[in-house]
This record gives C-alpha cells, sequence and structure tokens, in this order.
C-alpha cells in the first residue's frame, strides 16, 4: 500500500465505512424505520445518521451500540453483516 492513502475495495471510500453504512442502511429499511427515527432511537441526530449511512462518518463503538440497540441486534450481529458485504457476501 501507497504510504498515505486509504485501502479500499470496490466498496469505494474507506470500504469498512461505507460497508458499515450499507450494513446500518439496508437494517434500518428492514426494520421499516426512516433515518430521523432511528436516530431518534438511538440518541443522535438525522444528519449523523445520514452520514453513516453514505461512510462518510465512522461511528464510536458507543454509538455502534446504540445503533445495534436500536435496530434490534447486537452489536456483534451489525458488525457481522458489515463483514458479509466487505466479503462480498
Amino acid at each position: 500500500m501507497v504510504r498515505g492513502t486509504k485501502r479500499t475495495t470496490g466498496l469505494g471510500q474507506d470500504s469498512a465505512a461505507v460497508a458499515f453504512g450499507r450494513a446500518v442502511s439496508q437494517l434500518r429499511a428492514k426494520v421499516g424505520i426512516s433515518q430521523e427515527e432511528l436516530a431518534f432511537r438511538s440518541g443522535s441526530n438525522r444528519t449523523y445518521v445520514s452520514e453513516i449511512e453514505r461512510g462518510a462518518k465512522e461511528p464510536c463503538l458507543g454509538t455502534i451500540r446504540k445503533l445495534a440497540s436500536s435496530l434490534g441486534l447486537e452489536p456483534s450481529e451489525l458488525l457481522r453483516l458489515t463483514e458479509d458485504l466487505l466479503a462480498g457476501r
């Protein structure tokens, strides 16, 4: 890897952040709630949820726990889906 560059895959941007955002977005849609509702349930704001879903922001562990709980999941389940997306599964 060239120094100073981010490792990416076909997902673009920082692949882990994009995959995590995609996982949150897919799960949110499956639960049937809006970004605004997910933000409310997780104690965040809609703009931040949008940035996470686009891979523009990388949430801290506490936020990951709150998002997972708001989606009715354990954090490990959310991270497992992220790993599956990174692996192309």
